[in-house]
């Protein structure tokens, strides 16, 4: 599938809202995750043009905490198939 490059990069941006915080004002895991799929996702459908679904995560590390009020810049881009 020879695809144009750039063609199937996403980005999102989303402002982290207070009911998406746990106790501490840091973003649940879960719903980082979730916004990372849903960019992906996004991605993938482009390139495929077509439904996809997300078969496995290999690894996700988080490094700093997300605080409530931060700004996410998520990037999907397909960089190989």
């Amino acid at each position: 599938m020879e695809k144009e490059k750039g063609c199937c990069t996403v980005t999102n941006t989303e402002i982290v809202f207070p009911h998406w915080t746990n106790h501490i004002d840091t973003i649940f895991g879960g719903k980082l995750v979730e916004l990372m799929d849903i960019t992906g996702a996004l991605s993938a459908m482009r390139f495929a043009e077509n439904n996809v679904v997300t078969a496995s995560i290999d690894a996700l590390d988080f490094k700093m905490p997300v605080k409530q009020g931060d700004i996410l810049e998520l990037q999907g881009r397909v960089i190989h198939a």
